[in-house]
């Protein structure tokens, strides 16, 4: 069972906007130092041209298993991997034979002499292990100022707000140390740090954290592609320095509507089926038939579904396919005493997605909210005319206040009353006597 926020109206949150100045800063590197940044990150400079989707983010959350590190939906698994993060980056070569880095202990001056920088700076946050974006910035941002050790300078605030980002939005000293050991190992490599640190944070959020300390970029590009099943993206060997730059091109034919469009409709994706190496998309999907190459390892997803030998290869995924589910029926799909209220909306958020036709967000909060038992029912009638997103935060405070006592059930106010009744029948009969 999930753990619950400890606050309760604390936002979901994620970096939600790139710095302009991380842009400016980026364009005014010179020809030298670009070559350094690109040869620590790779193509994941690409990521400053990408827009962050915070409702993505928080949609996925519910469906991650923390015990096997992977996404369980309705009949199917998926999980980010190693060698998708690197088709990302554009990088080469065998990843076992690079020395994995992640941030170590840095000390105030040795930062400092990092960035050749005099030791009498006075700045209080170094002492506390971070120091702010623009201390940074305001050293070696400007084009005008000494480049020397600006690449370093740029890598680092790069790692510090979208990589590694914190929720105070300052930058970890440790994470000069790493780009340092980066620069001076030719095998050095930061995948699996940057994907150790997407399965962390998807477990403490999916535990009731309330900030994705990940790369929130990364899991929405790499959800987003495999809801297309874009062979640019799966076949991520022969991806080049490019290959994020490109994303838009490779989903230009989708749309993924923003707001709160993903916790309902994110499970009720149309089915497909792969066979033989191609994706067929179902009837009612706009999407065209994308060949995958025979060796790829998106066709071992593993399924439910017995297979022979021959039939191995082929990987049927009916998110949607399941027999339809009407208003009615969903109206009356019950939260058991047993489970928790974020299991429950899961669980009817899958059935919600075979209602044909779809719900609007509207439709789809009233025929949630007249499925709540009573003690929830007359505690969530504040959702009406929110997001189905507000909706689910409204309700698991209402679990939260169930279960501190804050708000009393109906069977604790029946209970009480009928004490309280029988208590002054007492009383009564004894005056009498």
């Amino acid at each position: 069972m999930c753990k619950m926020s400890t606050n309760e109206n604390e936002p979901f949150a994620a970096l939600e906007e790139i710095p302009l100045q991380l842009h400016m800063w980026w364009n005014d590197l010179g020809k030298v130092s670009r070559g350094t940044v690109v040869k620590v990150l790779g193509g994941l400079v690409g990521l400053l041209k990408i827009k962050p989707r915070l409702d993505v983010i928080e949609a996925l959350i519910p469906f991650w298993d923390p015990t096997h590190n992977v996404f369980h939906f309705s009949d199917f698994e998926l999980t980010p991997t190693l060698e998708e993060i690197v088709g990302y980056a554009g990088l080469s070569g065998n990843l076992r034979s690079r020395y994995s880095v992640s941030p170590r202990t840095v000390s105030p001056h040795k930062f400092l002499d990092m960035l050749s920088i005099s030791r009498e700076v006075q700045d209080g946050n170094l002492s506390e292990g971070f120091c702010t974006f623009q201390f940074l910035y305001q050293r070696y941002g400007n084009k005008d100022k000494w480049e020397a050790r600006g690449d370093l300078a740029f890598i680092v605030a790069f790692l510090g707000v979208i990589i590694c980002p914190r929720k105070d939005g300052n930058i970890e000293l440790g994470l000069m140390g790493m780009v340092d050991v980066m620069i001076k190992k030719a095998n050095g490599t930061l995948v699996p740090m940057i994907l150790a640190e997407i399965y962390r944070t998807l477990t403490i959020c999916r535990e009731g954290g309330r900030f994705f300390q990940g790369c929130n970029l990364l899991l929405q590009l790499w959800i987003q592609e495999h809801l297309c099943h874009h062979v640019g993206y799966m076949n991520y060997v022969m991806t080049g320095l490019n290959c994020i730059e490109e994303y838009e091109n490779r989903v230009v034919s989708v749309e993924f509507p923003e707001g709160g469009w993903f916790c309902g409709n994110l499970a009720s994706h149309p089915y497909f089926t792969r066979s033989k190496g191609s994706v067929e998309m179902s009837s009612e999907s706009h999407l065209p038939t994308i060949p995958i190459p025979e060796d790829s390892p998106i066709l071992a997803i593993p399924t439910s579904e017995s297979a022979t030998a021959e039939e191995n290869r082929t990987l049927r995924l009916r998110m949607g396919q399941r027999q339809r589910t009407t208003k009615n029926s969903l109206s009356n799909l019950k939260k058991k005493s047993s489970e928790s209220f974020r299991v429950y909306v899961v669980k009817w958020c899958e059935q919600a997605a075979r209602v044909k036709p779809p719900m609007d967000e509207t439709e789809m909060v009233s025929v949630f909210l007249q499925a709540q038992e009573a003690d929830y029912y007359q505690n969530m009638m504040s959702a009406m005319g929110k997001t189905f997103a507000e909706a689910i935060k409204i309700g698991e405070m209402v679990e939260n206040y169930l279960k501190t006592g804050r708000i009393l059930s109906q069977f604790t106010i029946k209970a009480t009353s009928h004490a309280i009744q029988g208590g002054s029948e007492g009383v009564e009969n004894q005056k009498k006597k």
